[in-house]
């Protein structure tokens, strides 16, 4: 799987880092996008020319705010001239003498002399922020003479917030450039005075989804613009629809020692509730912020949502699909997360492992349902590939539990169970599944895919060992990394779990639901899958036991490829429990009951419930 850099990481890490906030007893702020958490870096384009640099303030809620001082960050002195700083309402490029350059509107001052560390400029007219009118904040520099330290002359730190580097160059950056998201932030420094104490603006998602009767959970981002920071708010929500039922309440949310410092843009996450309504349908939810610290909020603040109530919430059930194979020396990560997650979320958890160029391979690489560049290489929901172990995280130990947690969060359009049988003859497996939908769908385009799965599958011959990196070295913290990182270059004796045997994908079709759908009607699709049908690609079987064999189904969004729900379940064997070859299995029945739980010496007629000596409980039909 394709690496990430570690400055990319760091980016990732920090993207929800807040500004810095340096408070002294005159009552002056300091504003700055480097919150100190960061690592510190340069940048620059190696060339000898003139740059500009510009930060964007958050000026909502600055009005009569004045900027009193600009600090400039310099790593290098030596082969820089000409710098000066700079106020702007907008980034602007004039053409004099045949040359581009800038053109600040607000104000620009030089700066005689700098220094490495900031350079503290006090401007000879300090300008107070005016309401509705946006503040660039800048300076610019030149490099007279091209060294190792000129190459790279601009101050970064490895944070990412919006509005935090700009960047207009003379011979490379022809243009305003904003580059924070890919280079980072700029660590210039903003000294404000006159700021008002309690200010707050709160925003939520555009979009919630709940039940009716049931408050929605939602998280509400406080961003701070007054001096004295926020310990509490106070907020009034409220839910309406055009000839449906109106409900308002009042709020108010204590931080206790997560007060936010008393710096424009400091922000954090909190929990709220949407009020519940008695009816389905889509609402306006509207959100007004009272009161900060006990006291009027100094600046209007309202968010605006749109709210989908459902009579029920589907459960989701994400489907992680691995791609995988014995030969594969860094793959046992991904046997190792399948696992780990099923020990994890033994009833949610569902998982398909594709293999590829050994005895499990189903299908070649081509009939993958994601275009695999690489193994290992997961997917969730058949979105975009991801490590099987650390997910979307580039070294997160079980990161993928994150990106399996997150899928599992988006509202699934309907529920789906599946169940299947085994002929009493043993030479087919029916499976059949229920699909209900929340609410009615017109012009739909989904479908059911089928698929079996099997447990347990082994095999002695040196195809079945799994090719290992990871042995003699040092593995991340699951039990079930041990036997990897204990273990030699290839490992044998093992068996593998989750592995798909068949699926209806490739075998005839899936199942297409009507293109009008009702709500709350259950549909039933049932698909036949012939057991000598269930091989690999070199026609050898791979049922080695019936008991050890599952069923699941995938809701898949016919417009996209996606899958938006999935459901797993159980065979039911109608023979009783025999394996393949027709032998009693060695895991035998250690007891045997009847629906309502008598004990019974023997298999009987009808439904029995098995419990077997390696601890599993079989339903078993006679």
């Amino acid at each position: 799987m394709k690496k990430i850099s570690t400055f990319s990481i760091l980016l990732l890490i920090l993207l929800a880092a807040v500004p810095l906030q340096l408070s002294a007893d005159n009552g002056t702020t300091v504003f700055s996008y480097d919150s100190g958490a960061g690592s510190k870096g340069s940048f620059g384009t190696n060339k000898q020319e003139k740059y500009n640099v510009a930060i964007k303030l958050p000026t909502e809620g600055l009005a009569g705010a004045v900027i009193e001082n600009i600090r400039i960050p310099f790593t290098v002195t030596d082969g820089i001239n000409e710098v000066s700083v700079w106020l702007s309402n907008q980034l602007s490029i004039k053409t004099v003498d045949g040359k581009k350059q800038n053109d600040p509107n607000i104000l620009e001052q030089q700066v005689p002399e700098i220094n490495t560390g900031f350079v503290d400029v006090k401007l000879d007219n300090p300008y107070t922020i005016e309401a509705g009118k946006d503040v660039y904040v800048g300076y610019t520099f030149n490099v007279s003479s091209l060294t190792d330290a000129t190459k790279k002359p601009v101050s970064v730190v490895s944070e990412i917030h919006d509005d935090a580097l700009y960047l207009f160059t003379s011979r490379t950056y022809k243009k305003w450039m904003s580059l924070a998201a890919s280079t980072g932030s700029s660590p210039l420094q903003v000294v404000l005075t006159g700021l008002k104490a309690n200010l707050a603006t709160v925003t939520m998602p555009s979009e919630v989804n709940g039940q009716i009767n049931t408050p929605t959970p939602v998280n509400l981002t406080v961003t701070n613009f007054g001096s004295a920071g926020v310990s509490s708010i106070d907020y009034t929500i409220s839910m309406s629809a055009e000839g449906k039922e109106s409900v308002s309440d009042t709020r108010h949310y204590d931080f206790g020692a997560s007060a936010l410092k008393g710096v424009p843009g400091a922000s954090a996450t909190i929990p709220a509730e949407i009020p519940a309504v008695a009816t389905a349908g889509n609402y306006s939810v509207k959100l007004t912020v009272d009161k900060v610290n006990d006291d009027v909020n100094g600046m209007t603040s309202e968010a605006s949502a749109e709210a989908f109530i459902y009579k029920y919430l589907p459960t989701h059930r994400a489907v992680m699909e691995e791609y995988t194979g014995t030969w594969c020396g860094w793959c046992p990560r991904g046997l190792v997360a399948l696992e780990v997650m099923n020990r994890l979320y033994p009833d949610d958890f569902i998982a398909l492992s594709y293999h590829n160029s050994d005895p499990m391979e189903i299908m070649k690489s081509t009939m993958f349902p994601s275009s695999v560049d690489g193994f290992p290489s997961a997917s969730i929901d058949r979105g975009a590939l991801i490590d099987p172990y650390y997910g979307s995280s580039a070294n997160k130990e079980r990161g993928i539990e994150d990106d399996w947690k997150a899928a599992c969060k988006i509202i699934a359009p309907a529920d789906i169970t599946v169940s299947g049988t085994l002929s009493e003859d043993n030479s087919k497996f029916t499976i059949k599944s229920n699909v209900i939908f929340a609410n009615e769908v017109k012009d739909a385009n989904y479908k059911v895919e089928f698929v079996l799965i099997a447990d347990s599958l082994h095999g002695d011959d040196k195809n079945w060992a799994q090719s290992n990196y990871y042995a003699g070295s040092a593995v991340p913290n699951e039990p079930e990394f041990e036997q990897f990182g204990n273990g030699k270059s290839s490992v044998t004796g093992l068996y593998f779990n989750d592995v798909i045997i068949a699926t209806s994908r490739i075998k005839g079709g899936d199942f297409q639901l009507p293109s009008t759908i009702e709500s709350e009607k259950p549909y039933e699709a049932v698909y036949e899958i012939p057991v000598d049908e269930v091989v690999n690609t070199s026609k050898q079987a791979l049922i080695q036991k019936y008991s050890n064999v599952r069923v699941a189904a995938l809701l898949v969004d016919g417009n996209t490829g996606r899958v938006v729900n999935a459901g797993k379940g159980t065979v039911t064997l109608l023979a009783g429990i025999e394996n393949v070859a027709g032998e009693a299995v060695n895991d035998s029945p250690a007891a045997i009951f009847d629906l309502s739980g008598r004990r019974l010496q023997s298999v009987h007629k009808g439904l029995n419930i098995v419990k077997t000596q390696d601890g599993r409980t079989l339903k078993v039909m006679k």
